[in-house]
């Protein structure tokens, strides 16, 4: 990502009317059109039935990333927290000769140190919001675990498994429910802090 990019992220990050609105927002959304398509005869109804359940994974990617950093880039605790905890950073060294130089590039190193985490490694994730903002976590995530491996397997294998090469169920059931799941997944997050 070039800079004018990374720029661009970070402010629309930074303007954005709230994490957590644009998460119900979109999640709103998906849970229309799976209600239009069940009460449809489209064709090849299971495809984008995939789509929207990987796009679930994706809003829930952004509500992470935009809420953490977001928060981050807010207080200078946060910031101090972040540099001193991130798992990244921690092999770093760093020369007294280069201190200053490194300190005025801080905020910059700090916002690309963000953007560059992959949102949706919930384990990570779930490190970084505890030691940077004290935010726990629900403690059973199994069901968020297994739709981000049924992500994984709709966006990387066309839906098949690994193992036996069958397509995951995700038109019926639980799966139906991701958009719900997720919600109340990031509501509970969200009132943790």
């Amino acid at each position: 990502m070039s800079n004018d990019e990374n720029y661009s992220s970070i402010e629309a990050i930074l303007n954005s009317k709230g994490a957590y609105s644009n998460f119900h927002e979109n999640r709103r959304k998906i849970i229309e059109i799976i209600n239009d398509l069940d009460n449809s005869q489209v064709f090849n109804k299971e495809y984008l039935i995939n789509m929207l359940y990987a796009n679930t994974i994706t809003i829930l990617e952004s509500y992470h990333s935009d809420t953490f950093i977001q928060t981050v880039l807010s207080n200078d605790v946060y910031i101090r927290n972040f540099v001193e905890t991130f798992h990244d950073y921690k092999k770093e060294t760093l020369k007294m000769t280069d201190i200053y130089i490194n300190y005025e590039s801080l905020s910059v190193k700090v916002t690309k140190s963000m953007m560059d985490v992959i949102y949706h490694n919930i384990d990570k994730v779930k490190g970084m919001y505890n030691d940077t903002l004290a935010v726990s976590f629900p403690k059973d995530l199994t069901k968020i675990f297994l739709a981000i491996k049924n992500r994984h397997d709709i966006v990387h294998r066309n839906g098949r498994r690994v193992v036996d090469k069958s397509k995951r169920r995700t038109s019926t059931g639980l799966d139906d429910n991701v958009p719900l799941l997720i919600g109340c997944y990031c509501q509970r997050i969200m009132f943790a802090s």
